[in-house]
């Protein structure tokens, strides 16, 4: 049995504020002996936060979808 999709939906918040306070650091501080662990943990919350999409309901998933591919886009670039 899955989680219900409210508590997925504060779960995934939760997951994103992680990920913007990451991206935060690596921006900000982009010598950091921190970096790549930094960026391990952004990918691992974004890998969480996709397996959650699915049980959020159909176009409410494919808005966070599309917000990981945005940011997953945005890595590659930097």
């Amino acid at each position: 049995m899955g989680i219900p999709r409210k508590q997925a939906l504060n779960r995934m918040e939760g997951l994103r504020r992680q990920v913007e306070l990451h991206l935060s650091w690596i921006t900000d501080q982009p010598e950091a002996q921190c970096l790549s662990h930094w960026q391990g943990e952004v990918q691992a919350l974004l890998q969480q936060i996709e397996d959650l999409a699915g049980r959020v309901g159909k176009k409410t998933g494919e808005s966070w979808l599309q917000w990981l591919a945005e940011i997953r886009f945005s890595l590659r670039e930097d």
